[in-house]
C-alpha cells in the first residue's frame, strides 16, 4: 500500500520505529520509536483513508505494542535458524566438518497442490 502511493519513507517507519498497540476498524494506537517521524500518525491516518474510503484515527501511546515488524522478522529468523540447527542431519554435518558454519536459512515456500500432482505424475512416468 505505501509503495503503491510513493511512501517509502512511511514504510520503513512503520516497520522499524513503530510499536503496534491496539488495532480496531477505523482506528489504530501506536507507539512511536526515537527515529519515526513525528508526523507519521496524520500520513497514516491519510494513506489509510486514501485506499480504505473511510475515516481513520491514529492515535498515539506512551507505553506497550507489540515488537515492531523488524523485531518480529528477527525474532522469526532467529527462530527458524534454531530449529534448522536442531535437526539431526544438520548437527551431523556440522560435526563430519569441523569449522562449518550455518550461514542463512531460507524458509521454503509451500508446495502447491498442482506442484505435487506434478511430480507424483513424473513419477508414474506420464
Amino acid at each position: 500500500m505505501c509503495d503503491a502511493r510513493h511512501e517509502g519513507l512511511l514504510a520503513k517507519a512503520l516497520r522499524d520505529d513503530v510499536n503496534l498497540v491496539r488495532f480496531q476498524p477505523g482506528h489504530i494506537e501506536l507507539r512511536l520509536g526515537e527515529r519515526a517521524p513525528r508526523d507519521l500518525p496524520t500520513r497514516l491516518a491519510r494513506l489509510l483513508e486514501a485506499e480504505t474510503g473511510g475515516r481513520w484515527l491514529v492515535s498515539l501511546a506512551q507505553v506497550g505494542g507489540e515488537p515492531t515488524l523488524r523485531e518480529q522478522a528477527a525474532a522469526t529468523a532467529a527462530a527458524l535458524r534454531e530449529t534448522v540447527l536442531r535437526d539431526p542431519l544438520v548437527e551431523a554435518t556440522l560435526q563430519a566438518f569441523p569449522g562449518a558454519e550455518l550461514v542463512s536459512v531460507a524458509a521454503r515456500a509451500p508446495e502447491s497442490v498442482d506442484t505435487i500432482q506434478l511430480q507424483e505424475h513424473r513419477k508414474e512416468g506420464r
